[in-house]
């Protein structure tokens, strides 16, 4: 039995101008966010080390693209500005489209200030003096430094302004920063090698010496859907490729496995250039937080250990290129995504206003821009209690698209299509109960709760009055 249509309209003016070079660059260049130059002296290394980081990011990454496979069976099916927003709504109804998608929404904006933001927070070794130098004021205990948020304000800006000016601007800056990414961690990863052969026992011990080998990579395994978030940002372009969208899951597929490999060479390199004072890269990690200047950004330091100001450069690159792209892409998916839903009105209709001559979802882009700058002057503590309910809510949008791929599936009797929905549920939901087993994972805070709450009360706020309306004109007519 064939799939029923889709119930919304398509959504005009939008071009199709993006090849599948620039789709791999914008999933790629959100994958590779922000988090690739913090959590491998964060999180990664203290956890599982580095050979249990490149287990756990591996297996993290076929996972995901497990997911993946749904995300193209329903692009393909659906290709439209909506992404998971049309799939749950032409499978389950608009009351469940809108869940997800407003869940999506928390998540996109968390990851546009997240990225900007971190600008100023990765560059605060190499810009030390400026940053004890600059005004500064303290919110939930972080000292927020002018600095700081005027990066982030202008990378903002720029994201605003290059979303403003068409598809077709975004895709190619974002493919070029991709690139630039991949051949930095490349010419690092060969320097890291050199590195090894001349310097016996540079990645020893490759699991952490004081905790649980195992526990380290279900505790990094279980990150890697907000590491991978991001892939499927580009379900929301479907509208605006020149290609078949038949290509759409192999494409996500691909920048995922790039990016697993650029998170996994950037830990292995991060482990292996341990500063010459320090007997392995374990003692650093610990000494890490309480240095000074490049020394107290382990991935930083590496570039520096590898080849001094130039290696340092490489490190640059791909810093503030993940920090960009996640900016970029994450607005202009997200743009797509609240213009689909106000052009069917879950949102208020003016959000659906459309500049022709560029063939850009304005509005959207405008309020997106409006909202992402205000965060930034509350600081890295209040911008964590966001970014901590990132993971959940990728997860809801990944559980809702393979739920309707099996709906469909089952309609069309498949039954490998049936396997992979079914698959993708139970990662989905197996990783989101994980999260709340205390001892297992991180505790979200009181404080990320109360943000969710409040972002459940703003939606109902939000969609109750739009429903209401258009039940109110069915009535009349």
């Amino acid at each position: 039995m064939p799939a029923p249509t889709p119930t919304q309209p398509d959504r005009p003016g939008l071009a199709r101008n993006l090849s599948p070079l620039a789709v791999w660059g914008q999933a790629l260049g959100c994958v590779v966010g922000w988090g690739i130059m913090t959590m491998p002296g964060d999180s990664f290394l203290p956890e599982a080390g580095p050979l249990g980081t490149a287990i756990a990011l591996g297996v993290g990454a076929l996972l995901t693209c497990v997911i993946a496979t749904s995300y193209g069976n329903m692009a393909r099916r659906y290709p439209s500005a909506g992404g998971v927003y049309s799939y749950a709504r032409a499978a389950f109804g608009a009351n469940h489209a809108f869940v997800c998608s407003w869940t999506l929404v928390l998540v996109y904006t968390a990851a546009i200030a997240a990225n900007a933001t971190a600008l100023g927070i990765m560059l605060r070794g190499v810009v030390g003096q400026l940053r004890n130098a600059d005004p500064s004021y303290v919110v939930a205990g972080y000292s927020v430094h002018a600095y700081e948020v005027t990066l982030a304000l202008l990378a903002i800006g720029c994201a605003t302004w290059i979303c403003s000016r068409g598809v077709r601007m975004a895709g190619n800056v974002q493919t070029m920063l991709a690139i630039a990414i991949c051949v930095a961690t490349l010419v690092l990863a060969a320097l890291a090698a050199t590195h090894v052969n001349t310097t016996p026992g540079a990645l020893s011990p490759p699991f952490p010496t004081r905790s649980d080998a195992a526990r380290g990579i279900l505790n990094v395994a279980m990150i890697t859907p907000w590491a991978f978030a991001g892939f499927e940002s580009v379900s929301q372009l479907s509208k605006e490729c020149r290609f078949s969208t038949r290509r759409f899951g192999l494409i996500m597929q691909l920048a995922i496995v790039a990016g697993g490999l650029v998170y996994i060479a950037v830990s292995v390199c991060t482990a292996a250039a341990t500063p010459p004072e320090y007997a392995s890269w374990e003692q650093y990690i610990q000494a890490a937080p309480q240095l000074m200047g490049v020394r107290s950004l382990p991935s930083f330091s590496m570039g520096s250990v590898l080849a001094g100001d130039a290696g340092l450069a490489l490190v640059l690159v791909i810093a503030v290129g993940a920090s960009l792209t996640g900016v970029l892409g994450f607005m202009l998916a997200l743009s797509r995504l609240i213009y689909s839903m106000a052009q069917d009105g879950a949102l208020s209709k003016r959000l659906a206003r459309f500049d022709e001559r560029h063939h850009v979802p304005i509005a959207a882009t405008l309020a997106i821009a409006a909202a992402a700058i205000v965060i930034p002057f509350f600081g890295q503590t209040v911008l964590g209690w966001i970014v901590d309910l990132m993971t959940l809510g990728v997860l809801v949008a990944y559980c809702y698209t393979c739920a309707a791929r099996l709906h469909f599936a089952r309609m069309d009797h498949d039954r490998a299509g049936q396997l992979l929905g079914a698959c993708g549920i139970a990662l989905s939901i197996g990783v989101a109960l994980l999260l709340f087993i205390p001892g297992v994972s991180k505790d979200l805070s009181v404080e990320s709760y109360v943000v969710l709450i409040a972002w459940i009360v703003i939606g109902i706020n939000f969609y109750t009055p739009t429903r209401l309306r258009g039940f109110l004109a069915r009535t009349r007519d």
